[in-house]
């Protein structure tokens, strides 16, 4: 079985974006998994959560895909833990009109 390719369109309009990273040291290694969501209503976009700052060359690469060309119009952050909002700064950079 193939591993899924990312942007995936998981429902009509909805993509899930992803991306994984390893974690912890030689003696406790663990995976990390992320997930954002973006939704393209008729008249706006959304994303829920940003991911980590070190993602985001892959997860600026899915967003760009998934929005199609269109902006990215409000970011919906969960929480203020790390892995939901470190990348704030570059989605804001990226789409400086986003609210």
């Amino acid at each position: 079985m193939n591993a899924p390719t990312f942007p995936r369109e998981v429902a009509d309009k909805i993509f899930w974006i992803n991306q994984c990273m390893g974690a912890g040291d030689a003696d406790t290694p663990f995976h990390l998994h992320l997930s954002l969501f973006l939704l393209k209503g008729d008249n706006a976009t959304m994303l829920v959560d940003t991911s980590m700052q070190a993602l985001w060359p892959s997860i600026e690469k899915q967003l760009d895909e998934a929005l199609g060309g269109r902006p990215l119009d409000y970011l919906f952050v969960t929480h203020p833990e790390l892995p939901h909002s470190a990348a704030l700064p570059l989605h804001l950079e990226k789409f400086p009109d986003m609210q």
